[in-house]
């Protein structure tokens, strides 16, 4: 997509017309009067959806204790508490589901090998096996045993700020988060719409304070340090992922007992201590495992809502980045392991996220729609929440926040998105989601 950077913002209040003039006439020269719908020439991606899935899926779900009892500064959204049907499926799906095979029915084969005459028997095809895919810059070792340096994950910032110049973009709109707090955001004019889809999908990717092709190319190595046998047979695999960039943050993937190919999905976890096992254990992430995904969890540093993410958020905000696009990164560093693993199926990828993970996932799903094909999220953000303290949060990120109402406009998403109550990533409701995209 083409490069260019701009400001996401345009007040209207007259009162805040020494933060917002410049900034308005940006967002009027390039917006317009359209809407989110779209106008004419752009794709309707909506029409493409299953009919039988309801399309009130804009509601926003309810905000969680464990997100820090984060302020909803978005007068347009309201708590979320429609049933699993209320949150339809949006965006382009596959109607398709004739995958009936037949057998060969062939039996005057005189030849007597053992694969042929399993098939004979059986009446069954083994698993076509998919290629591995090849990432040169990706070194993977086995370091059986070694431990990761952060012991405590709500206050490992020292390698964020340790690379801040990397992580930092002075191209970019920087903020005094507390004066955006207190003087523009309340009067930030949240832009209705765009020109077509893809338009907003390279806006957003512009604004972003790191390149999605650099980051799937950044010399990154992988350690896996532990792996382990669960109940059912299922495989628990550790992973330190590190970079010049990101430093060196914890990953866990689950590995099907059943062979592969297996459709995949990267986890965006939400607030906590631990995050990877919080998703996958304590919040039944797991689940997919069980239904045969192969599912990779992020543990998430700095997310515990307090005082040491409000002044991370700060610093990378001053600087035209943001926590949630950090996680952005590293949830790409994530993905680039899970397709170099045998047995990964990357035809069949989903992004799925509960609650803060949401921010980072929704924007990863405009700024790289092609690496995905179903994302789904439990929480609606306006990417300007506070804790009540005031300190900002992964999800704080101005410039993002005029573009709130279109990032959240599943309907014309480019990939097939789906927003349910908050915590229900992994009901039934969720997983059909993911199994009518990924396995139809």
């Amino acid at each position: 997509m083409p490069i260019s950077k701009s400001n996401a913002y345009s007040p209207a209040a007259a009162r805040w017309f020494g933060h917002a003039l410049a900034v308005g006439m940006l967002a009027a020269l390039v917006f317009g009067q359209t809407a989110c719908g779209y106008d004419d020439n752009a794709p309707d991606i909506a029409a493409e959806a299953s009919s039988d899935e309801n399309e009130d899926s804009n509601t926003p779900a309810e905000t969680s204790d464990d997100d820090a009892a984060i302020e909803d500064n978005n007068p347009d959204a309201t708590e979320g508490e429609s049933d699993d049907d209320d949150a339809g499926d949006i965006g382009p799906t596959d109607d398709d589901t004739s995958d009936d095979d037949t057998s060969d029915d062939d039996t005057s084969d005189d030849d007597t090998s053992d694969d042929d005459a399993a098939d004979d028997d059986t009446g069954e095809e083994e698993p076509t096996p998919v290629p591995v895919f090849d990432d040169p810059a990706l070194m993977v070792e086995q370091q059986p045993g070694r431990v990761w340096a952060c012991e405590y994950t709500c206050g490992c910032d020292g390698d964020y700020y340790a690379a801040m110049d990397q992580l930092t973009d002075p191209t970019q709109p920087g903020f005094d988060v507390v004066d955006w707090r207190d003087n523009v955001r309340d009067d930030t004019f949240v832009l209705p719409g765009f020109e077509s889809a893809l338009e907003f999908s390279s806006r957003i990717e512009n604004l972003l304070s790191f390149s999605v092709d650099e980051a799937l190319t950044e010399p990154t190595h992988v350690a896996v340090v532990e792996e382990t046998t669960l109940d059912g047979g299922i495989k628990e695999r550790v992973l330190l992922i590190s970079n010049a960039r990101l430093g060196e943050f914890r990953a866990r993937v689950l590995i099907p007992a059943a062979p592969g190919p297996w459709p995949v999905m990267l986890a965006i976890p939400g607030h906590g201590v631990d995050t990877d096992e919080q998703f996958l254990f304590e919040q039944n992430g797991a689940r997919y495992a069980r239904d045969g995904y192969l599912i990779g969890a992020l543990s998430l540093r700095v997310m515990c809502g307090d005082e040491t993410e409000g002044q991370l958020s700060s610093a990378l905000i001053a600087g035209g980045s943001s926590l949630a696009e950090v996680q952005m990164e590293e949830a790409l560093q994530l993905y680039r392991y899970l397709r170099t693993m045998d047995g990964a199926d990357f035809e069949r990828v989903g992004l799925i996220a509960h609650s803060g993970g949401s921010a980072p996932a929704m924007l990863l799903s405009w700024a790289a729609p092609d690496l995905f094909d179903a994302v789904l999220v439990d929480n609606y953000t306006t990417f300007g929440e506070f804790t009540l303290n005031g300190d900002p949060l992964n999800e704080t990120v101005p410039k993002f926040y005029a573009y709130h109402d279109c990032v959240y406009s599943m309907d014309k998403a480019l990939v097939p998105t789906h927003l349910v109550p908050y915590g229900d990533f992994d009901k039934e409701s969720a997983a059909e989601f993911f199994d009518r995209q990924l396995r139809s």
